[in-house]
């Protein structure tokens, strides 16, 4: 990842929670847990200077491939990291975050 005006495409499982580190970026996925979460989505994407800012369109997705709720959100810095938060609003088993970083 860089600042180079990147733009990608990512799809998660509600149920997993993902954490990556390379080149000195680290990104962070929670997911929409039930029993005692607070039912939403969590991304976060950083590296030593804080990482740039980003927005997501983002929408939940069902195993039909059928996608509802779209909505654009912009990341808030926390720490070192901007922070994406969603607020799950179906039953669907997937999320897609449609990424683009600031310049």
């Amino acid at each position: 990842m860089s600042m180079g005006g990147v733009d990608f495409n990512l799809k998660f499982w509600k149920g997993h929670d993902w954490k990556i580190a390379e080149a000195g970026w680290e990104m962070e996925f929670n997911g929409a847990h039930g029993f005692g979460g607070d039912f939403g989505y969590s991304l976060w994407i950083g590296n030593k200077g804080g990482g740039p800012n980003f927005t997501a369109v983002v929408q939940e997705i069902k195993w039909t491939g059928e996608a509802t709720q779209r909505e654009e959100i912009a990341s808030v810095k926390v720490g070192e990291r901007q922070l994406l938060k969603y607020q799950k609003r179906t039953g669907f088993w997937f999320v897609r975050m449609n990424i683009s970083f600031c310049k």
